[in-house]
Order: structure tokens, then C-alpha cells, then sequence
């Protein structure tokens, strides 16, 4: 078997895939802190100025968690003088969750859900919040309510294989994000993650087949992807393709030592 040497300490900061943790989930979770305008011309939620937010990044960890609960706590009292809306209920789950606060953001985000059944965006945030606040048998729940109201979209079911994922429920983990690789076959992230849940099942055997497939596909979409590439070199020196292997980590190498350029 041919061998070739690659610094340790270089793969562990470029190859992996990432945590198989959860993305940013789409839709209110990411609404900026402004949000539209009220029906008396005022702002639903706070609004931050730019001088606002240089002044938040100059706080420590603990300034920065004090600032948004006080934020969130002044939120939380203006909109109980009116009866509240989904959306005022969704900017205060954001601001708990910025104050660190992610059992305050859930319960909020739940809030919003009750007003607002309907819109699998709701159920998708309160699936993280409730992964964040170390639930994830509520989070599983509530991300397979999105998948229910939104059966066709991808990003719920892959959202639905991250949590199983941290939950360490493997095996479902592949499941739900094969489905969602199956609905949106060219999108990079989905594949990456189920990339990522295959490596972990296979442990320290060998890349599978299945997850040589995967591979493939990612390197077909991108190339230069180093992992893909040192992985499925690996699956081809244990193979006995050794000029297969050589070609994968020379991709790696190159990237991770790239020569001078000649002149």
C-alpha cells in the first residue's frame, strides 16, 4: 500500500466536514432586529444603529448576554401591554436566544407557534431553540412538524438529520438527510452533512461504499473539496487503487502546502 504522510495537525483544521450541528433556520429566526414597520409607524422590535452594534462588539461575553436581556426585557414588556402578534413573539425568542437564554427563546418561539400553527418556518426555529436548550427530544418534535406542513422542502429535512445527528441517533440521521439530498440533489450543505453523519457511523473502519458515494457526488459539485478528496483517497488506498489515492492527496497536499508561484 502506498503511503503518503500528511501533517496531522493540518487536517484536524482543514478537513473536516464540520459539526453536524444546525444551520441558521429559515425564515423569522433570521429577521433582523428592526423588523417592519408597526401600524402607528413605530418598530415592531428595536431597532440597533450601526454604533449599536460596533458597541456590542466591543462587549465581553457577559456585557453582551446583560445587553440583549435587557433588550429582551423591555421587549417583553411593551408588547404584554397590546396582545401580541406571531412576529413580536418570534423577535423576542431571537433576542433571549442572543442573551444566551434559549429555555426563554423556546418558550417565546412556542408562543408564536400557538398564534400561528401554520408556517413550518415557526416550527423550524423552535426546533432550534429547543436544541439549544439541551431538548432534543422537543426539538425532533417540532422539526418534524415543519416536514409535515412542508413535506417537499429539503432544508426541513435536513434540519430534522442535524438534531437527530447531535441527538446520536445516527441511523436516523442518514435517513433524513438522504431524503433531503433525494429533493435538492445539488445542494452542497445536505451533502456535506450527510457526508459528515456517514463518516461518524462508519467509525474507524474505512470509508463505505455508500459513503464513497456521497463523496463522488460532493466532488462533483466542487472539485477541490478537501475532505471528499482526502477521504476518498483513503477508501482508494484501502482499495488497492494507489494512483487513485495519490491523485485525491495530491489535492489535499496542494492545498494544504501550495508552492510558490514561479516568475
Amino acid at each position: 500500500m502506498l503511503l503518503v504522510l500528511v501533517p496531522a495537525g493540518a487536517l484536524a483544521l482543514y478537513l473536516p466536514f464540520g459539526n453536524p450541528g444546525l444551520p441558521p433556520a429559515p425564515g423569522p429566526g433570521g429577521m433582523p432586529l428592526a423588523g417592519p414597520p408597526a401600524a402607528d409607524g413605530g418598530q415592531i422590535a428595536p431597532a440597533l444603529s450601526q454604533a449599536d452594534f460596533d458597541r456590542i462588539a466591543a462587549m465581553s461575553p457577559s456585557e453582551r448576554a446583560d445587553f440583549f436581556t435587557g433588550m429582551a426585557d423591555r421587549y417583553a414588556t411593551q408588547i404584554g401591554e397590546t396582545l401580541p402578534v406571531a412576529d413580536d413573539l418570534v423577535r423576542l425568542a431571537q433576542l433571549r436566544a442572543l442573551a444566551g437564554d434559549y429555555d426563554a427563546a423556546a418558550g417565546a418561539m412556542l408562543g408564536a407557534v400557538e398564534l400561528d400553527g401554520g408556517d413550518p418556518r415557526l416550527h423550524a426555529r423552535l426546533a432550534q431553540y429547543r436544541l439549544d436548550a439541551g431538548d432534543p427530544a422537543g426539538a425532533v418534535e417540532a422539526a418534524e412538524a415543519a416536514i409535515g406542513l412542508a413535506p417537499d422542502d429539503a432544508a426541513y429535512r435536513a434540519q430534522l438529520g442535524r438534531i437527530l445527528a447531535r441527538a446520536g441517533d445516527l441511523d436516523g440521521a442518514a435517513a433524513a438527510l438522504a431524503e433531503a439530498v433525494a429533493r435538492d440533489p445539488r445542494n452542497l450543505v445536505h451533502l456535506d452533512a450527510l457526508a459528515t453523519v456517514y463518516l461518524e457511523r462508519d467509525g474507524e473502519d474505512a470509508p463505505s461504499e455508500a459513503t464513497a458515494e456521497v463523496l463522488e457526488r460532493i466532488l462533483g459539485l466542487e472539485p477541490r473539496h478537501l475532505a471528499a478528496n482526502w477521504f476518498l483517497g483513503l477508501h482508494a488506498s484501502l482499495t488497492d487503487r494507489p494512483a487513485e489515492a495519490v491523485e485525491r492527496w495530491r489535492v489535499v497536499l496542494s492545498a494544504l502546502d501550495p508552492q510558490p508561484e514561479e516568475h
